[in-house]
């Protein structure tokens, strides 16, 4: 649905939008306190376990970004094959 709904946006507004949320992100996860960071909970997408905080910023804000990014890079690295 958010790919729907954004599908319109130019390079440069996605390109703001990604520093607006990460900047807010940032701000965000700085403030938590070694007490937030260690609250858990059962999250059912994380699987089983209860996930903490901490660990759920570094697989999904993190480590989910850095996957988009690698993707992104792929794609700039290996041009598109020629037809024919």
């Amino acid at each position: 649905r958010a790919a729907e709904m954004n599908a319109g946006l130019s390079s440069g507004q996605v390109i703001a939008l990604l520093r607006d949320h990460g900047a807010r992100s940032t701000d965000y996860v700085r403030g938590l306190s070694d007490d937030d960071l260690d609250r858990s909970r059962a999250i059912p997408v994380m699987g089983d376990n209860p996930t903490t905080a901490e660990q759920f910023i570094e697989r999904v804000l993190i480590g989910h970004a850095e996957a988009h990014l690698q993707s992104l890079r792929q794609c700039l690295t290996y041009p598109e094959p020629v037809p024919g």
